[in-house]
């Protein structure tokens, strides 16, 4: 005999206009082309003061479609939490709260990154401090980079006093708090 190819099972719970809602929904199909899908999802809505709230759900799905496989996993909330049992006790590694997400620790091979806050430091593997390796430290906003080749403009200093050194690849030149020239050495453009 086989099993039905749906499997519905709804809990729920009523107090007044307030009610909450378990939907668990179980699926598998196959067509005579050989595609097919096979899902399990688990969704929870909330009723509360008149308003429905889909709060929480889960999907795990796969498919067979032209010969070729996917797979998919879904979540729907706001809060997700992540677990290591191993030592005997359930410790938190990474947590995501309203679309941030903390790690305890990562090891990334490649990254693309539109905005960093480094609040601590970043610092090379083989960082040895004034010896090799790179170190960008947020706290103290110092810098110390070992060996380092730079291409175009470089301004030292700061905007705010005009106190500040420029160096490109054919002229260094220095500036006092006022921001006049006093030393240019290489090309000389007298500002």
């Amino acid at each position: 005999m086989q099993p039905p190819p749906d499997l519905l099972t709804p809990l729920q719970a009523q107090f007044g206009e307030q009610q909450g809602m378990i939907n668990q929904k179980m699926q598998a199909e196959f067509s005579q082309t050989g595609d097919g899908v096979v899902t399990h999802s688990i969704n929870i809505t909330i009723i509360h003061n008149k308003v429905k709230y889909n709060a929480a759900g889960q999907v795990i799905s796969a498919q067979v479609k032209n010969g070729k496989l996917e797979s998919f996993i879904g979540y729907n909330a706001n809060n997700f939490a992540w677990y290591n049992p191993s030592n005997g006790k359930m410790e938190l590694f990474m947590y995501v709260k309203n679309g941030q997400m903390f790690m305890r620790e990562a090891f990334i091979n490649e990254a693309w990154l539109n905005s960093v806050v480094v609040t601590e430091y970043i610092k090379s593997g083989d960082y040895v401090p004034g010896k090799r390796g790179f170190l960008i430290d947020g706290k103290t906003n110092n810098m110390e980079i070992n060996n380092a080749t730079f291409r175009g403009k470089l301004d030292i200093g700061t905007n705010k006093t005009g106190e500040r050194i420029v160096i490109t690849n054919d002229r260094i030149a220095v500036y006092d708090d006022k921001g006049v020239l006093r030393v240019e050495i290489g090309k000389i453009t007298g500002v």
